[in-house]
């Protein structure tokens, strides 16, 4: 028999995460199983942590033990084209989100009923949004889907999908990165972060796995720890292949500006900032003599009242062939990996940046 549990583990993540076998493991195991050093901390701090994530709850039953609860959907996603079709298996088809969440009796997954009251709520605010032209945050029009394209109902059967990936191949640090950016929409940071550190144990170098540990560690008030993550991902950013140019210039410019908050002076971050000799040699352009790499912080414009001002400085760290000038300077990184962790109050940001100088 499971036990309570407000916030559910699945226990196939905490058997590949241990190497142990998962007859080994509870069937609703407890937070102290999962390792990873930043773990026990980031749930200490979970009420800071998870904030990014608003609260969406809605009546829901579990088919697997007949338990009813309220628990956070997220964003949910309709796909309208299923929508107009209607039909008996509509809402099997249509509907999706990506709150994580398991059942806090038995610990199961995706295995869900959804209540009466939350379907009239869809419905009523899409007629309402058709009706007004007014988009709502708690409900979009269109598909959620993972890395590879895959679509699924609940944030667990994605999970699901990952974790049976990371069976065959454990050592992928690209898939430990996309499982701990679902985990991350989904509200659930300590989740996030055990998978975001295996990701870097078996690659140094992911750089988004390092950008996101900074972001959490940072909300979690962890400024010193956050910092040397964040400084990592401007080192390992000249070699990073899997963002284009304008969503890798996005990245390390918020990976600046978050720097900057934990500095809260100018000088104080380029004193910080990586310097030549830490960046692997040939990866930056240099006209000296001796060939080595040079970061010429005097020979750039930096403007603080906007984000795109920091991107000089973001783009001393990216590599030769990402600084032709790019069209415009939206990002799609957050909606590439569901994230949302770009484009959001960027202007406030620059204004606070503004006031402090």
């Amino acid at each position: 028999m499971a036990t309570y549990r407000k916030e559910g583990i699945n226990p196939l993540l905490i058997s590949i995460l241990t190497k142990k076998d998962l007859s080994e493991i509870p069937q609703s195991p407890p937070p102290s199983m999962l390792p990873g050093f930043y773990v026990r901390q980031v749930r200490k701090n979970i009420s800071k942590t998870d904030k990014s994530v608003p609260e969406r709850k809605h009546g829901l039953t579990c088919t697997a033990c007949g338990k009813k609860g309220q628990y956070n959907l997220g964003t949910i996603a309709i796909d309208m084209e299923q929508f107009l079709q209607k039909g008996d298996s509509f809402w099997h088809k249509a509907f999706q989100c990506n709150g994580y969440f398991r059942c806090r009796y038995c610990n199961s997954a995706g295995n869900w009923q959804i209540s009466r009251q939350t379907i009239l709520f869809v419905n009523f605010t899409l007629m309402k949004s058709a009706m007004t032209g007014i988009k709502q945050d708690e409900i979009v029009h269109g598909k959620m889907c993972t890395y590879d394209g895959e679509k699924f109902r609940w944030a667990s059967d994605a999970e699901e999908h990952h974790l049976r990936k990371l069976i065959e191949e454990p050592g992928n640090a690209w898939i430990w990165d996309r499982l701990g950016n679902l985990y991350l929409n989904g509200g659930r940071p300590d989740l996030a972060v055990a998978a975001f550190e295996e990701s870097i144990k078996h690659d140094p170098d992911q750089t988004e796995s390092h950008f996101s540990i900074g972001q959490v560690l940072l909300k979690a008030g962890l400024k010193e720890e956050a910092a040397s993550h964040l400084r990592r991902v401007l080192i390992t950013a000249n070699k990073y292949d899997r963002l284009d140019r304008s969503d890798l210039r996005d990245l390390l410019t918020e990976t600046l500006f978050m720097l900057l908050d934990i500095f809260e002076e100018m000088p104080k971050l380029l004193e910080f900032l990586p310097k030549a000799d830490e960046i692997i040699p040939g990866c930056l352009e240099s006209h000296a003599p001796d060939k080595t790499v040079i970061l010429n912080f005097r020979e750039i414009n930096i403007s603080l009242d906007k984000f795109e001002g920091m991107y000089p400085l973001a783009e001393l760290y990216m590599n030769p062939k990402y600084k032709k000038e790019a069209p415009g300077v939206q990002s799609n990184y957050s909606q590439q990996q569901n994230t949302g962790r770009f484009g959001q109050k960027k202007k406030k940001k620059a204004k606070k940046k503004k006031k402090k100088r």
